[in-house]
């Protein structure tokens, strides 16, 4: 009987560790995707002329729902700003090399890095003028 304890106690614990938070997971595409989202309505619509601070940035746009940050707890953020669009970065938490790289303007992921078997530095690769459909 003890045996079966210890079994169902074992198995148990990944299931309790995924669910008390992140675990040290990689932040998914789609949790990437909603934090653009509110990093390009805060850029676009209420983002003081002239700053520039990523980190701020990040706060201001997820003042209404921190738990947007989250996910990427164990990451390193960084922000682009170039004609009130956003560009959001994932990269290691030791900002040594770039995850996935997303605009708030376009529907799909424009860039995963994880699986390509390259590491890409950890700096915005492109404006959002590159992906942006123009208005």
């Amino acid at each position: 009987m003890k045996r079966i304890v210890l079994f169902c106690l074992v198995m148990l614990l990944p299931c309790v560790s995924c669910a008390a938070g992140t675990g040290g997971r990689e932040p998914s595409a789609a949790e990437l995707r909603q934090l653009t989202a509110a990093v390009e309505v805060y850029v676009r619509y209420s983002m003081p002329a002239g700053m520039a601070d990523e980190q701020d940035i990040l706060r201001q746009a997820t003042a209404h729902e921190p738990r947007l940050l989250e996910p990427f707890d164990d990451a390193r953020l960084r922000v682009g700003v170039v004609d009130r669009h956003g560009v959001v970065l994932v990269c290691t938490k030791d900002g040594a090399y770039a995850l996935m790289e997303d605009s708030g303007c376009a529907a799909p992921l424009e860039r995963d890095y994880r699986n390509d078997g390259t590491h890409h530095p950890c700096e915005v690769s492109f404006t959002p003028a590159d992906v942006c459909p123009k208005r």
